[in-house]
């Protein structure tokens, strides 16, 4: 089975990451990809950022998306030893990124949390899962945190 995983470094990601070793930990033929995304920054006044600076912001933000790869690597491998684990890691949008590398690799599931954002939280900051769930090429376990 082919399990990707979406993560944003968040507790929400941490408790869908547990979630999914602890449903699938006796499974056969586990096979997981883990993904994080980052935005390219976007300068606020042309006139008062550097490209150099947006360069700066944009190799920050890949850091913190490897670095939450890494993390949902060592959590998956605490409660799976031995379990096949690719990682990505690339600039773009989240709905898009987790979707299309789903489509791609063939998976099975996309598992991801929910930050359990009310409607005023998901109207104004959009909801990355709800997204995934109406465009994914497969099925998806969405582990909803306490609402906000």
């Amino acid at each position: 089975m082919k399990i990707l995983i979406g993560t944003d470094g968040s507790t929400y990601s941490r408790k869908a990451i547990g979630e999914c070793c602890r449903m699938f930990a006796e499974k056969d033929d586990l096979q997981f990809k883990i993904v994080s995304n980052y935005e390219a920054a976007v300068p606020l006044d042309a006139f008062a950022t550097t490209a150099q600076f947006a360069d700066q912001r944009n190799q920050a933000a890949q850091e913190t998306a490897e670095n939450n790869v890494a993390e949902a690597v060592e959590l998956i491998r605490e409660k799976i030893p031995g379990v096949s684990i690719e990682t990505v890691v690339a600039m773009d949008f989240p709905e898009r990124f987790i979707v299309e590398e789903a489509r791609s690799w063939g998976a099975d599931l996309i598992v991801m949390g929910s930050h359990g954002r009310g409607f005023w939280g998901r109207l104004t900051i959009g909801s990355v899962s709800n997204a995934v769930l109406h465009h994914a090429p497969c099925s998806v376990l969405i582990i909803h945190g306490d609402p906000q």
